[in-house]
């Protein structure tokens, strides 16, 4: 395996790291010792030791490359921009917070380290992702030596060969903790990867589907706080449903709720959330890589079919509302106004409850479908930044490339993370230590499921749940006895193209 093949090379390499490297990228060797860790305004400090164990550190060439760009393509919009690159001004003028100054320092350390120049180019595009033709062009032409986009655009070019193989990157050590072990493991395809994420982009974290629960509520109904359940394992969809049922007026009208006008509610969520995320509560995915290295269906099992049953009845209770298509502008509004107990969203969202001067709520994960399954495992919206390195560049390129990948995501493990986690989510997002110890659980069960990055070439098989939730039936039976022989033709096809695509150009 490839993964074990950079393993031993890692280990060659700091045994070899007195040994001077030749620059690439038309650099020249900085006579200078490599360094190891970067203080916050750039400069250079010892490796830190926990409980007597060296801190996990990345292996990269002692060189200089001579102020080369380093071209980074976006889209444009100010949030995903932020999880890569903070202006002077927002720095010298105080706008920055705690995690933007970190981003800030960690791309400057980079530059310092290795004699580059991060340059980010924005460029507008459809909803949420870079426009495809123009991406095309520029990869085409070899302009950038980056792509960071929403995970379904950017696997659309990953699919059409465009992107280069992370294992091929000289550099990038996947075997780190700086890059995100999830993604690895469901996104490799026969010793190929395309697509990656780590601690170089906080969204990652952001982008997590959690459940926010308001506590006047909970103790209004005088309902037993669900934490001590969560931290033994024991938080799952039926203690989830029972507590749903108890928010209910009881004025017995049956007429369905309305929470923008302060009704009691149990539970409201959106079609890209509440839907998409069952599914992984119960430890399933949509399709997986087996051990042949093909793409294998999953999602069609009796566990499933009784998963979205459970599910679609609890939604359809008159005290659980469901909004289809987007959410409304109000969402977060009306819960942290109104009289809902329970809300699913992803982790950034949570700022919006705070913006609406709410601080009574707690943050949960979701639920484990039942006691069987092992941990609580969060979906990962793919809207977050996912980056793609383009083919076409020179070896040189690459090696320069890799370089700078490894030490923006080791400088970011390093202080962009600890600085979200402490900043942005134990200060601003958890109000208590409970909220904290359960986003600790959030994070340890991320899921990255390979089919919702595909959407392109595996249609609704890429959002099962939002698919399931815009039928009249809401029913999964229904789904699949229509759809699904349509979908394992889709799968099959993608097989054969990505088997042709790896043994051409990888």
């Amino acid at each position: 395996m490839k993964t074990i093949l950079k393993s031993g090379l890692a280990l060659l390499l700091a045994l070899l790291m007195l040994i001077p490297v030749l620059a690439s990228c038309n650099g020249s060797k900085d006579p200078s010792n490599t360094p190891t860790g970067t203080a916050k305004n750039g400069e250079t400090e010892e490796p830190t030791t926990n409980g007597g164990e060296e801190e996990e550190v990345e292996v990269l060439p002692d060189v200089n490359y001579d102020n080369r760009d380093i071209k980074i393509l976006m889209r444009d919009n100010d949030y995903y921009v932020r999880d890569m690159e903070i202006d002077d001004e927002a720095i010298n003028q105080g706008k920055a917070t705690a995690v933007d100054e970190q981003v800030y320092y960690r791309n400057r350390a980079v530059e310092k380290r290795l004699g580059v120049l991060l340059k980010i180019d924005r460029q507008s595009g459809n909803s949420n992702t870079l426009d495809p033709a123009g991406v095309r062009n520029l990869l085409n032409d070899g302009t950038y030596d980056l792509i960071a986009d929403h995970g379904r655009g950017l696997f659309t070019y990953a699919v059409e060969g465009r992107l280069k193989n992370w294992y091929d990157l000289e550099y990038v050590d996947l075997t780190k903790s700086w890059w995100s072990q999830g993604m690895i493991s469901d996104f490799t395809i026969q010793d190929t990867v395309w697509c990656m994420t780590g601690d170089l982009s906080y969204q990652g974290i952001g982008a997590t589907v959690v459940m926010a629960m308001n506590k006047k509520v909970l103790r209004d109904l005088v309902l037993d706080d669900p934490y001590a359940a969560v931290l033994n394992g024991t938080w799952t969809f039926d203690m989830f449903y029972e507590m749903v049922a108890q928010a209910k007026s009881n004025d017995g009208s049956g007429t369905d709720v309305n929470p923008e006008n302060g009704d009691l509610t149990g539970y409201m969520t959106s079609q890209w959330r509440g839907p998409m995320t069952a599914l992984y509560s119960a430890g399933l995915r949509a399709i997986k890589v087996g051990e042949d290295g093909n793409l294998q269906m999953t999602v069609n099992s009796q566990k499933t079919i009784l998963l979205f049953d459970d599910f679609f009845r609890l939604v359809n209770q008159d005290n659980v509302k469901l909004y289809l298509g987007n959410m409304p502008a109000s969402f977060f509004k009306t819960f942290a106004t109104g009289n809902v107990l329970f809300m699913d969203a992803r982790l950034y969202d949570i700022s919006k409850v705070i913006e609406n001067d709410f601080l009574d709520y707690g943050i949960l994960p979701w639920p484990k479908y039942d006691t069987e399954v092992d941990e609580y495992y969060a979906w990962v919206d793919a809207v977050a930044n996912v980056f793609g390195v383009p083919l076409g560049k020179s070896e040189e390129d690459y090696e320069c490339i890799s370089a700078v990948l490894e030490a923006l995501s080791a400088e970011g493990h390093r202080r962009v993370i600890p600085a979200f986690y402490e900043d942005t989510i134990q200060k601003k997002y958890a109000q208590d230590s409970n909220s904290f110890r359960a986003l600790e659980l959030i994070r340890a069960g991320r899921v990255y499921d390979l089919a919702s990055y595909m959407a392109k070439d595996l249609g609704s098989l890429s959002s099962v749940g939002y698919t399931i939730a815009g039928m009249k039936t809401q029913s999964y039976s229904e789904w699949w006895n229509t759809n699904g022989s349509g979908l394992q033709g889709k799968v099959d096809q993608l097989n054969t193209e990505l088997k042709k695509l790896i043994a051409t150009k990888y």
